[in-house]
């Protein structure tokens, strides 16, 4: 099934999302032809994807003590931190210290794993930090509900800054394998231009990864993938 657009056109993320699972359902795949002001085409493929990994939080018995500074939660026992990363590869030692990331403090607090305090010694519950986090960060509710979803599906999360992603996302030990997906988080109705998307996909590409734009509706979230494609005559057809 094929639609054919403009360059300069918007894409409506939603409709794309509910045209391709009903092709799907039809066995059939949903393409996009791109035309841009030279009538160069360039073609994409949509798919509906259901990642998932193998990290699941383990049964290791541990806690972690962490401060608030700024964006990052800092902890300093070294011990609390080899839980985390024995616990599902959590945080990143940097200069020694060990950092967690606001969504990832909050999931972990979710689980019962961290306690956090600011500064000033006050100890900040999941709503406190869940509330920081939404003032400082943009899109920061809809990356937690991304980034709780993938971990669910026992994937292992990380920045995707350099790839221009909120997030590149691993099947297994991150030490031992190459991140699989980029995975970006989107509100359910957002619409994007063409260029925009043309951009993900070809660094996407480039770097040898699926590249994931998570829709978020309400407690919702669906995966949905868009690969360049170029069409080929089918041998004996």
């Amino acid at each position: 099934m094929l639609r054919a657009v403009s360059e300069r056109s918007l894409l409506d993320a939603s409709e794309s999302l509910e045209g391709t699972k009903e092709t799907n359902e039809r066995r059939k795949n949903l393409l996009y032809g791109v035309v841009d002001e030279e009538g160069d085409v360039t073609y994409y493929k949509l798919h509906v994807k259901d990642p998932a990994g193998k990290v699941f939080p383990t049964d290791v018995k541990g806690h972690a003590d962490g401060v608030l500074v700024s964006d990052r939660v800092f902890v300093f026992d070294q011990s609390q931190s080899g839980f985390l990363h024995d616990y599902g590869f959590f945080g990143k030692l940097i200069n020694g210290i060990y950092q967690l990331s606001l969504v990832e403090a909050c999931y972990l607090i979710g689980k019962g794993k961290l306690t956090v305090k600011d500064m000033g010694g006050k100890e900040l519950d999941y709503d406190d930090l869940f509330e920081y986090g939404f003032n400082e960060q943009d899109e920061f509710e809809d990356r937690l509900k991304v980034y709780t979803d993938l971990r669910e599906r026992g994937l292992v999360i990380k920045a995707g800054f350099k790839f221009g992603t909120h997030f590149r996302v691993y099947q297994d030990d991150p030490d031992d394998c190459h991140a699989r997906f980029l995975v970006h988080a989107v509100p359910y109705e957002i619409t994007k231009m063409w260029p925009d998307i043309s951009r993900t996909v070809r660094l996407s590409g480039g770097v040898k990864k699926e590249i994931l734009f998570a829709m978020v509706k309400g407690n919702s979230i669906q995966y949905l993938e868009f690969e360049w494609y170029k069409p080929g005559l089918i041998p004996g057809k």
